[in-house]
C-alpha cells in the first residue's frame, strides 16, 4: 500500500511536467469602446490585438470573455454577461492582428463609460497544420482594467 502512496504523486508531478505555462499568443492591447471606431461595431464592441508567438499559422481562434458596466459592475448585456466569437483567417507566426467584436445586438442601450472587458481568454486555437490548441481551463486570461 505504501508503494501506491508514494507513486501516485510522481505520476501526478509527471504528468503536469510536460504541460507548458506560457499559451502560444499574446493579447497586448484588450479594450472596450461605447462608439463605434470601425465598420464592426456601430454602438459598443471590444477591440484586441492578437499575436500568434507560435511557429505554426493560426487558422482560426475562439475569444471568451464577460462584460460588466464601469459604473456599478453589473450585466449590461441582454441575457447573459458571456461573449464568446469565434475567428477565421490566417495569422503567421509572430504576426499581430487588430480584431473587433459587436456588442450592437446584445445591448439594449448606449454606455456613457466603455464597458469593463473581464476573464478575456482564447480557449482554442486551431493551426494550419491541423494541430489544436486548448485552455479548457481558462487558466489564460486578462481584462481591461486593473
Amino acid at each position: 500500500m505504501n508503494r501506491y502512496a508514494v507513486l501516485l504523486p510522481l505520476l501526478l508531478v509527471v504528468s503536469c511536467a510536460g504541460q507548458e505555462n506560457v499559451p502560444p499568443y499574446l493579447v497586448p492591447g484588450l479594450e472596450a469602446f461605447n462608439v463605434g471606431k470601425t465598420d464592426v461595431y456601430r454602438f459598443a464592441g471590444i477591440e484586441f490585438d492578437f499575436c500568434n508567438t507560435a511557429a505554426t499559422s493560426v487558422e482560426s481562434f475562439t475569444v471568451r470573455c464577460r462584460i460588466y458596466a464601469a459604473e456599478d459592475h453589473t450585466n449590461p448585456l441582454a441575457g447573459t454577461n458571456d461573449v464568446t466569437a469565434r475567428f477565421d483567417g490566417i495569422v503567421r507566426p509572430g504576426e499581430q492582428k487588430h480584431l473587433c467584436v459587436s456588442l450592437d445586438s446584445r445591448i439594449a442601450f448606449v454606455p456613457q463609460i466603455p464597458f469593463l472587458v473581464d476573464f478575456f481568454t482564447v480557449p482554442e486555437i486551431v493551426y494550419s497544420d491541423g494541430s489544436v490548441w486548448k485552455d479548457p481551463l481558462c487558466v489564460f486570461y486578462c481584462r481591461s482594467y486593473p
